[in-house]
């Protein structure tokens, strides 16, 4: 990773090392059990549908709606949850493939709410010191309050989704098991739990106060299952760093007794770039972002401002370290993700601006651009 250095522990092992394992694969013929299971029980029931995909337009929700319909004959019910700060490219790709699948589509756009958190979030990344190596770590560490939560509001309110729909089945289709985890540079090996439990919670409380931001926790709340076993387990899973095997089976004991079941395509199988981009760009006519050419997380635009202002704390950004675990499970040679790298940052950097200042234009934040560029520039 060029010009990075990465974090060592005690024993000079390099971060990477130290929390790179390989990807777990139930297999393919285990989650046909798990669908047979699931389409038996809506057969039984006269359902019209097995399961409930989220979607977003990524390559990987569009693969795996490919994998579901086609590989495993499964009636899916797709649902995309959309911000005002979706890349036009997404919705796009959600509806070439839903047509071309012949799938049922339900959308949620979640913009008001979402546009009032990023205004107080930006108006608090302005005024931002990061002339010192102190400014830059405190910056960083809450970096990913950047992002609107549309992933949260995103899963619960699809439950609520679920539940309307009988639905006892919900898959997401991202969850990539390759993706980049930058608790390495926030924190050494060793301070990564205590990162996750202590410090990171604290930090979001201070520039972010649930009483400053109630319209915001409202709207997610209100799609809350609050008691949902799944969601208080995927949590855990985050903040504890449990095993995701020990947690799914977990989850499938309580869902024994009622629960809707969430499954992870991609814990069950392999995800592999080139097969899936070739797949669907034939397929489905799936398509980039427009004058980029990557395939991940293309579909948020904020992710843009984001991930510049990361390597600018950081010193690194979340490609850059998704590209070094591709490396590392023989996906991608060293080469070929510096290629990556450097094209990718080109195309970034000469429409950084163009999209920052669309973003403040929709949240009412004109005034901050100078403010928020030198973050990034």
């Amino acid at each position: 990773m060029p010009g990075q250095v990465v974090p060592l522990n005690e024993d000079h092992v390099c971060s990477f090392c130290v929390h790179d394992t390989p990807s777990l694969y139930y297999g393919e013929d285990a989650l046909r059990q798990v669908f047979d299971r699931h389409k038996a029980q809506s057969r039984a029931q006269n359902r019209p549908y097995d399961c409930l995909l989220l979607l977003s337009g990524g390559k990987d929700s569009i693969y795996a709606l490919y994998k579901l319909v086609k590989d495993f004959d499964m009636n899916v019910l797709a649902y995309s949850y959309y911000t005002a700060f979706v890349d036009e490219q997404a919705p796009l790709n959600v509806q070439n493939a839903v047509e071309t699948l012949g799938v049922d589509l339900l959308i949620n756009r979640h913009d008001e709410a979402q546009k009032r958190y990023l205004r107080h979030n930006i108006a608090k990344f302005a005024t931002a010191d990061i002339s010192t190596s102190k400014g830059k770590a405190s910056l960083a560490a809450v970096s990913h309050l950047l992002c609107v939560g549309c992933g949260d509001g995103y899963r619960k309110s699809a439950y609520q989704v679920a539940k309307k729909h009988g639905i006892q089945l919900m898959i997401d289709g991202g969850g990539n098991p390759v993706a980049a985890n930058l608790n390495i540079f926030l924190n050494p090996a060793s301070k990564t739990r205590y990162q996750e439990l202590v410090a990171k919670p604290l930090m979001e409380v201070c520039v972010n106060p649930v009483f400053r931001n109630v319209f915001y926790y409202k709207n997610i709340l209100r799609h809350m299952p609050i008691l949902n076993p799944d969601i208080v387990l995927r949590s855990l899973a985050n903040k504890t760093g449990i095993q995701l095997s020990t947690i799914y089976e977990t989850i499938k004991k309580i869902q024994g007794r009622g629960g809707i079941e969430e499954l992870g395509l991609y814990n069950y199988v392999a995800w592999d770039e080139r097969v899936m981009v070739d797949t669907i760009e034939r397929e489905l006519g799936w398509r980039r972002a427009a004058g980029r050419s990557t395939t991940t997380r293309f579909d948020c635009k904020v992710h843009i401002l984001l991930d510049h202002i990361r390597k600018q704390t950081l010193g690194v950004a979340e490609k850059e370290v998704l590209y070094s675990n591709m490396i590392r499970r023989e996906m991608l040679t060293r080469d070929e993700a510096l290629q990556r790298i450097e094209t990718e940052n080109r195309e970034e950097e000469a429409i950084i601006d163009d999209v920052v200042q669309e973003i403040l234009g929709m949240i009412g934040a004109s005034d901050k651009f100078e403010a928020i560029q030198r973050l990034y520039a």
